[in-house]
């Protein structure tokens, strides 16, 4: 991974239940989010207190602020024209993301299908999911059992994991496994 990553709120919330985000340096490869993803999707994690599992709202202010998380500012006329365009097919915070992603020459990170379609047929470079966490722990050297405990993290307090038909589902699988 060599350039900026835009997170759509799916990875975003991904990340977070891992905490991968503030613990670990992306700083060869910044994350960023739009202003929708920040402002306006609804973003939480589940959480498990005394056996009852709840909701609990993602902060995002703390990890800009320390710039493990950085924000877009303001989308330029073009990239909302795309947005608009693109929120006919997929939700504002896939649309805005992939806009962003397009015209600012940056990697979008998105687990819907729809978006990831749409990105592939302007070459946007997409990854996953998935994807993030195995070049995270390739680059990273992270150990399997560190690895396995990420997946299990996102599995429970995010409720994601792949289908059979992603690429990288047997990779999961081998992970969770470990």
């Amino acid at each position: 991974m060599s350039s900026v990553i835009v997170l759509d709120a799916c990875c975003l919330i991904n990340l977070y239940a891992a905490d991968l985000i503030g613990a670990v340096d992306w700083e060869s490869t910044p994350l960023v989010v739009t202003p929708v993803i920040r402002h306006d999707e609804t973003l939480f994690l589940r959480e498990e207190h005394d056996g009852v599992w709840g909701k609990v709202s993602l902060d995002l202010g703390p990890d800009i602020q320390s710039g493990a998380l950085s924000e877009v500012d303001r989308l330029n006329p073009e990239e909302v024209d795309m947005k608009v365009r693109f929120a006919m097919q997929v939700d504002d915070g896939e649309a805005e993301s992939l806009a962003v992603a397009y015209h600012r020459g940056w990697q979008l990170a998105t687990d819907d299908r729809l978006a990831i379609s749409l990105a592939e047929s302007l070459d946007v470079p997409v990854l996953s999911t998935p994807g993030l966490l195995k070049a995270w722990a390739t680059g990273a050297g992270v150990d399997a059992t560190d690895l396995a405990g990420c997946v299990a993290a996102i599995e429970r307090r995010a409720r994601y994991w792949p289908g059979s038909g992603h690429p990288q589902y047997e990779w999961w699988m081998s992970v969770r496994e470990a």
